[in-house]
């Protein structure tokens, strides 16, 4: 939808033209992500100013920027972080453990998988 920067946008219409849903919309307003009005008496009315909408969708896009993107298959040679065996840069033999910090991937080699008790892999608990 083409937004009108003057115009103000009742919160139903904003979630409609983002495709999300109308509590994400009121939740980013009770966050101070997106900037509302409220009109009336009591609860009164909420309404998203245009120039906010904009302002919302740069601040998201900047986000979406920032945010980094783990490989589940690594380009170069990875160690197990248990015992510090190379598991090469295949990947088969090496399982996912967890993340780090900056949003990668941390692998372990077959003998130090973490398995949850009650999964069920090849038949096994």
């Amino acid at each position: 939808m083409p937004v009108e920067r003057s115009r103000l946008y009742r919160v139903k219409a904003v979630a409609e033209s983002l495709d999300v849903s109308v509590a994400t919309i009121y939740r980013a307003v009770e966050s101070g992500a997106l900037r509302a009005v409220r009109l009336g008496t009591g609860k009164g009315a909420v309404r998203v100013p245009g120039e906010a909408i904009t302002a919302y969708i740069t601040a998201c896009q900047r986000a979406a920027a920032k945010t980094p993107r783990a490989q589940s298959e690594p380009s170069e040679a990875v160690t197990c972080v248990i015992c510090g065996a190379d598991l090469g840069t295949s990947p088969a033999g090496r399982y996912v453990v967890g993340r780090a910090q900056d949003g990668s991937h941390l692998f372990a080699c077959k003998t130090h998988q973490v398995r949850s008790p009650t999964s069920k892999i090849g038949g096994a608990a």
